[in-house]
């Protein structure tokens, strides 16, 4: 079933998803090992591997429900904190592109990342 949905409804999917369950007590430390236990089955299918590898139909299909387990984890958690993870990610967009112009060069962006590393603090939210 092909349906079209903005990241809110999904996080109301699997909102009620969970409530028809009764598994609304998930804290934030359950989910949050939930999420790194499914990364890391999505991380062996790229264990080993410097490229993309050229996957078969099923394997494709095998390596999409990986990367749904841990969105549904993930978007779990941002729901059971109360973050509008698509309010929040149109709010970022605009710092990302600020941290990250286009025309920026690597060296660029180590120096910025060393700077951050080495003052904890990001300029972008200066």
């Amino acid at each position: 079933m092909q349906k079209k949905a903005s990241l809110n409804d999904i996080v109301a999917i699997i909102h009620n998803f969970n409530e028809k369950r009764g598994w609304e007590s998930n804290d934030p430390n359950q989910l949050i090992s939930s999420i790194l236990i499914e990364l890391a089955e999505l991380a062996e299918h790229f264990q080993w591997k410097d490229h993309y590898p050229e996957l078969s139909k099923e394997e494709r299909v095998s390596l999409g429900y990986e990367f749904v387990d841990v969105i549904f984890y993930l978007f779990r958690l941002a729901d059971k904190a109360g973050v509008d993870i698509e309010a929040s990610f149109f709010s970022k967009l605009p710092l990302l592109e600020k941290k990250f112009p286009i025309g920026q060069t690597d060296d660029e962006h180590f120096k910025i990342k060393k700077d951050y590393r080495q003052t904890g603090k990001n300029r972008l939210y200066r």
